[in-house]
């Protein structure tokens, strides 16, 4: 919610742009603390708060699939 292109985020992250497509999409479901942790520091926030924005995502995402049914 940055702003941030895939690539640009990749690059200040220090993380293959292909890691970051497959983490958004769901291809890798359990990344590395290590890339996580790349990851909230390119973004400015704590590993905590990027892990409750990931989840919450998750969450939603689950049950927006579940009330379809």
């Amino acid at each position: 919610e940055k702003g941030l292109s895939q690539d640009k985020l990749a690059r200040l992250a220090d993380v293959a742009h292909a890691t970051i497509i497959k983490i958004e999409s769901g291809g890798i479901q359990n990344p590395t603390i290590d890339t996580v942790q790349k990851i909230a520091k390119a973004l400015g926030v704590g590993l905590e708060d990027l892990t409750k924005y990931i989840y919450g995502k998750i969450i939603r995402q689950f049950k927006k699939l579940t009330s379809e049914r």
